[in-house]
């Protein structure tokens, strides 16, 4: 947590990044901006002592209503639309202060009047006026449902190129070439595209509209780990089998990589910030 009165609230949402195996790449590779992270203040919370309660649908509703899965009662994906509690995002803005997020996990958009707000691809719940997020919305909704059949049709490539051209800022083009050059051989780096343009989206949106809080969701790190966990290099364990991954692969550490990038444009914005995993803060 960056402790700042004076400036506006930012939440980064990693969703269940694994710290305990990050900080060995951090320290490895000299990951600067996610080690200036470590190195802020730490607030370390309690969670459910039911595992079947430890799902991140379930944990962000924590985090929206600071009540325990027995309380809130929401233990599915899109459930949300049944919750009778207030959340974070209306109580803040029923003070006076405007309120931004994209693609907050398992929570229902009831904002009067958000500076932007971008549903996440599993809820469905009303977006912004903005014509074009929701348009995003429903891209990213699809895409990532659709994700096992690699199905992502004409309109959604649309979509995303012409967000490309609206959101991406010209000076972070090489970092999409990067991506886009390694996409057909790591196809882990598809994540990575996606999250970049929301990053890069988020940024637009912080950058254009007056936001005193704020909340960005990024699902890749919970994808990578389900995924590829026994390629992290200090993980004592088997392997995932070669015809799977390679065996000189490590999706985590790709992802460390992507992460630390984009941290380093959050530290470089006049914010306080808080950083959650889900699970820890």
């Amino acid at each position: 947590m960056q402790n700042n009165q004076q400036k506006d609230l930012l939440v980064i949402q990693l969703n269940e990044l694994n710290f305990d195996y990050a900080k060995h790449y951090i320290e490895k590779y000299n990951l600067v901006n996610l080690n200036s992270l470590i190195k802020l203040s730490h607030c370390y919370t309690s969670s459910e002592n039911e595992y079947d309660f430890l799902e991140p649908w379930i944990q962000w509703v924590t985090f929206n209503t600071g009540k325990s899965a027995a309380e809130h009662q929401i233990f599915r994906l899109g459930d949300v639309k049944n919750l009778q509690e207030e959340q974070i995002y209306e109580k803040i803005e029923k003070l006076g202060f405007k309120v931004g997020a994209i693609c907050p996990m398992n929570t229902v958009n009831r904002l009067k009047k958000p500076a932007f707000f971008i549903s996440d691809p599993w809820t469905k719940t009303i977006g912004d006026k903005n014509y074009f997020n929701n348009l995003i919305s429903r891209c990213l909704s699809e895409v990532i449902n659709n994700n096992s059949q690699k199905k992502v049709g004409l309109l959604n490539y649309i979509i995303i190129i012409l967000s490309i051209i609206k959101f991406v800022r010209f000076k972070k083009y090489l970092n999409l070439f990067k991506i886009l050059s390694k996409i057909f051989f790591k196809k882990w780096y598809r994540v990575f595209l996606l999250e970049f343009l929301l990053h890069e989206i988020n940024i637009y949106n912080l950058n254009n509209n007056i936001t005193n809080f704020s909340s960005v969701f990024f699902n890749g790190a919970a994808h990578i780990q389900h995924h590829y966990f026994f390629n992290i290099e200090n993980f004592e364990g088997d392997k995932n089998p070669e015809w799977y991954v390679k065996k000189n692969e490590d999706p985590f550490r790709d992802t460390l990589f992507f992460y630390n990038e984009i941290i380093g444009d959050y530290l470089k914005l006049n914010k306080n910030f808080i950083v959650l995993t889900g699970l820890t803060q």
